[in-house]
């Protein structure tokens, strides 16, 4: 994997202003480097883990000064992800600053960008669940981590997120391919397997594949 990874800066080094380095790449880069480190072999030698963990602080360093706060200054589910990318990379890098950055940044936006009936304000079934997907994530790290403070802040939204996510899953739902599409829908993923990757990176973090459904009951 560092091979990949110095493949990698020897190609996209220097050229911030490419696609590799949009902060909502970066923020999807971070999360799969560390969904990698929590999957691969416990067998790392201490060189290994001082190179990857070097590389994903440089992420999260320009990250945190490259913040999508567009010019128009309409704000959108992506500050959040990278919120999710600071907060997880700061608590695995064990970066008291990168955290609390993370932390403010949902403080601030989240309750903005969610309603009080707890649907995502972008009015996106798509969007809803992957950030569903994603603070389910951020709460299981928080979690483990002992961050009381933060998931008394993050629960009670959640709680009513995940409750608009099942009101948007038809009960008679056969077929994923058959949800109801509302709103804008990220056209990179075909129809709504995102559930895919919400069952893979849950996987991961929590240690089991999991039914979307019963995330309720699991989390709560």
């Amino acid at each position: 994997m560092l091979d990949v990874i110095d493949s990698w800066s020897e190609q996209f080094s220097g050229n911030y202003s490419g696609e590799a380095w949009h902060p909502y790449n970066v923020s999807e880069r971070i999360i799969n480097l560390i969904v990698f480190w929590q999957a691969s072999s416990p067998l790392k030698s201490k060189l290994y883990k001082k190179n990857f963990l070097q590389f994903i602080q440089s992420q999260a360093i320009f990250l945190a000064g490259q913040l999508e706060y567009p010019a128009s200054g309409i704000i959108n589910n992506h500050i959040l992800n990278n919120a999710r990318a600071l907060y997880i990379s700061g608590q695995f890098l064990q970066n008291q600053s990168i955290t609390n950055l993370g932390c403010e940044l949902f403080k601030t936006h989240l309750p903005l960008m969610v309603g009080s009936g707890g649907y995502l304000l972008e009015a996106s079934s798509h969007y809803h669940m992957l950030l569903t997907k994603n603070i389910l994530e951020v709460k299981k790290i928080a979690k483990e981590t002992n961050d009381d403070e933060f998931l008394l802040f993050l629960n009670p939204i959640l709680k009513k997120m995940l409750a608009s996510a099942q009101n948007l899953i038809p009960l008679d739902l056969c077929n994923l391919q058959d949800m109801p599409r509302i709103g804008d829908i990220f056209f990179h993923i075909h129809s709504f397997d995102y559930f895919s990757i919400a069952r893979y990176h849950l996987y991961f973090f929590h240690g089991g594949n999991i039914d979307f459904i019963n995330l309720f009951q699991l989390f709560f």
